[in-house]
């Protein structure tokens, strides 16, 4: 059976996990480090006997660049490594089967634009925000469709044409 003790730790006493799978990209980095400046750092970063980390490396690069000292963290003693483990894949992947209610989702972005707080703290991005939002414009979902890829396309990946004064890039929008 573990063991949890909630203590502060020194930042620079924490271990990252050299085998952590996790990436987050810089963009996510300021987001968690937007909401522990708005928030506070209310989801403490959990850590084994040895201060390494379990759960939390964001977190921690998030009050690195916030020139945080001391963080919040979760002591987890008793663990097996091979308990730890499982515990750090668990940790990032158990809110991957999470979904969202719509029309709850809807009223309480909706309702966070009706007063001053800035509705990007909830990490959603402002186009996202606006998506839900937006009522459906009447099109049906043929209108929504894109047509298929032709067999040999005028533009590639990479391309850039020359519009007058303009430029525009061929690129994908996933990236």
């Amino acid at each position: 059976m573990s063991e949890i003790q909630f203590e502060t730790a020194q930042v620079v006493a924490l271990q990252r996990y050299p085998r952590n799978a996790r990436r987050r990209a810089r963009n996510q980095i300021l987001k968690i480090a937007a909401s522990i400046d708005e928030f506070g750092f209310t989801n403490p970063i959990l850590v084994d006997e040895k201060d390494e980390i379990i759960a939390g490396h964001g977190r921690l690069e998030a009050a690195i660049h916030l020139k945080l000292t001391t963080v919040p963290v979760l002591r987890v003693s008793g663990l097996s490594d091979v308990q730890k483990k499982g515990l750090r894949l668990a940790d990032n992947k158990l809110g991957e089967g999470s979904s969202w209610d719509p029309e709850l989702l809807k009223l309480e972005l909706a309702d966070l634009t009706l007063t001053d707080f800035d509705v990007t703290l909830t990490a959603f991005e402002t186009i996202e925000i606006d998506k839900w939002l937006t009522p459906d414009l009447g099109l049906d979902s043929q209108d929504r469709e894109l047509p298929p890829v032709p067999a040999h396309p005028v533009s590639r990946l990479g391309d850039l044409w020359a519009l007058g004064e303009s430029r525009l890039v061929v690129g994908d929008a996933r990236n």
